[in-house]
């Protein structure tokens, strides 16, 4: 996913790099996509959309839940 360009922004903006290793494997541990707008409907949650940001880096996912 996007999140593979992450290593490569964090080496031009952030000064303290080490801070922010752990970042890429923790984002490849939560769902992505499409996986994730199937648990999110498995839960009960209609009209389930995802919209991405950052090339991909952060998604923001809604859904309604009655």
């Amino acid at each position: 996913g996007g999140y593979a360009m992450l290593p490569i922004l964090q080496r031009e903006i952030v000064e303290n790099k080490s801070a922010y290793r752990y970042l890429p494997e923790s984002i490849a541990a939560v769902p992505q996509g499409e996986q994730m707008l199937e648990i999110m409907r498995s839960s009960g949650f209609k009209h389930c959309k995802v919209h991405r940001l950052t090339l991909g880096v952060c998604s923001i996912y809604t859904g309604i839940k009655l």
